[in-house]
């Protein structure tokens, strides 16, 4: 059994596990999950909406933290029953008021991820989980069926004019370039279009007779060879919300109809030239919200399970974001731009959506400390980070065994799973092995007592569930 798949049992067998699960059945919402420690806590909930047949949404405090969970996520939901779809909406986070933009690497992953919500599941079981950093909740985001308009679907057999093609690539956020190299370019040789949609790992090219679509295939943009041939593509929005030649006339009316439009900063006429040439310039990813209507990005998984880890954290995320923007925006430009207050969503109606009406929350609270009422304790702990040790490890872990506990080890290369499972022979913990991913043993039904698992996966951290601990490698070494 691997480590990670005897961790979803032991949590399965949890009594608490199961009585939150009931009371969701039940339709209760605002259920505190304390004790959650390590990748408990996440794999609690995940494993909560694969048992209800669910999305997932996760709020969480911040990216670096999404990061990490979208990483141990990765690794924990591969063992569920029901398999999940899992992606981050990152906050944008530019500088609008210098005509600094988002990173183009943050806008092409919104999109890539707000495209994958949209597209149909081709696997009825399929489930997906979104992690949320606070910020990304402040934006609106496009509806989904606006989304759904700003994707070009070409299948073969399709016609269409190839100039049209080109035009609605331009509406959809795409640039032309001779060669294309990098996400959201087009290059049109003749009867060839060359395009690298954001939510693909390589571009596509269409060939074209007349105005019939003969040809799709996906290629290699460095050798230029081809690597398969496909039926359908769907060339998905480069930005979320793409230039719009109505928006960025509206914009540009209400700078221009400013009655002291002559007093304003050079940089009011940077943005007027911009919006004119272009219909956008660096930063109207985000001011635009203040002529466009926008939804919660909630609503691209309607009927989720929705979650938020460390509440009080996420509060103080959703404060700062807006503290942040306020303080980006100079008081003479004010009366020509749109403020903070004008493109931010309603702080009330985006704490309780992350909040207030959550199902589930993952409080930063100690097992120890929860109050009797919550009565949802997972009771699970911290396992000792050894930063190196390895010795004081293989002692902790030699006593936990004798003592009738069972482990898990999840290490992240086969050289180091194998290397660890050579240092247990050695020290003469071979008896206490029950399993290790090396295809040398069969598959367990059960953890026994006493035992220990070896398996290979990313972990940030381990934890202990009843009897059993579950150690990552970071635990371990430290890295």
């Amino acid at each position: 059994m691997h480590p990670l798949r005897a961790a979803v049992e032991e949590l399965r067998r949890s009594e608490s596990f199961a009585w939150t699960l009931s009371h969701l059945r039940e339709g209760q919402r605002g259920l505190r999950v304390h004790g959650a420690a390590g990748p408990f806590g996440p794999l609690a909930l995940a494993l909560a909406a694969s048992e209800l047949g669910r999305d997932l949404v996760l709020v969480t405090p911040d990216l670096r933290r999404a990061r990490v969970l979208e990483r141990d996520l990765e690794s924990l939901v591969a063992w569920l029953e029901r398999p999940f779809e899992v992606s981050i909406l990152p906050p944008l986070e530019g500088e609008p008021y210098a005509l600094i933009g988002a990173h183009g690497k943050v806008q092409r992953e919104r999109v890539a991820t707000l495209e994958r919500l949209g597209v149909p599941r081709g696997d009825e079981d399929l489930l997906r989980l979104l992690i949320v950093p606070a910020r990304s909740l402040l934006l609106p985001v496009p509806s989904p069926k606006e989304l759904s308009t700003t994707a070009v679907e070409l299948r073969v057999g399709d016609e269409e004019a190839p100039a049209d093609l080109a035009e609605r690539l331009v509406e959809s956020g795409y640039s032309h370039a001779d060669l294309v190299a990098a996400w959201g370019e087009f290059s049109h040789r003749g009867s060839v279009f060359d395009i690298f949609p954001p939510d693909t790992e390589q571009p596509v090219r269409v060939e074209y007779w007349g105005d019939e679509v003969t040809e799709i295939r996906h290629f290699d943009p460095e050798t230029q060879r081809s690597v398969g041939n496909v039926d359908r593509v769907v060339l998905g929005a480069v930005r979320e919300a793409g230039p719009d030649a109505s928006v960025a006339h509206r914009f540009a009316r209400s700078i221009r109809e400013h009655p002291h439009l002559d007093m304003a900063p050079p940089l009011i006429q940077q943005v007027l030239e911009a919006l004119d040439d272009e219909a956008s310039f660096p930063g109207f990813e985000t001011l635009r919200w203040s002529e466009q209507e926008g939804v919660s990005v909630l609503e691209h998984l309607p009927g989720a399970l929705c979650c938020c880890e460390l509440p009080d954290q996420v509060d103080a995320e959703l404060r700062a974001g807006r503290e942040r923007l306020e303080a980006a925006c100079p008081e003479e430009l004010r009366p020509f731009l749109p403020t903070p207050g004008d493109i931010l969503r309603d702080h009330d109606e985006v704490h309780a959506e992350a909040i207030d009406q959550a199902d589930l929350l993952l409080p930063d609270i100690s097992w120890a400390d929860a109050v009797e009422e919550d009565r949802l304790d997972l009771e699970s702990r911290v396992v000792t980070r050894h930063g190196g040790d390895l010795q004081g490890f293989l002692d902790e872990l030699r006593q936990h065994l004798e003592r009738g506990g069972s482990a898990g080890l999840v290490l992240a290369s086969e050289g180091r799973l194998q290397r660890m499972k050579d240092v247990l022979v050695e020290i003469g913990l071979s008896p206490h092995l029950a399993w290790v991913q090396d295809g040398e043993t069969g598959e367990l039904d059960e953890l026994p007592e006493n035992t220990l698992t070896l398996g290979q996966g990313l972990l940030a951290e381990g934890a202990r569930l009843g009897g059993f601990a579950l150690h990552s490698e970071a635990d371990i070494f430290g890295e």
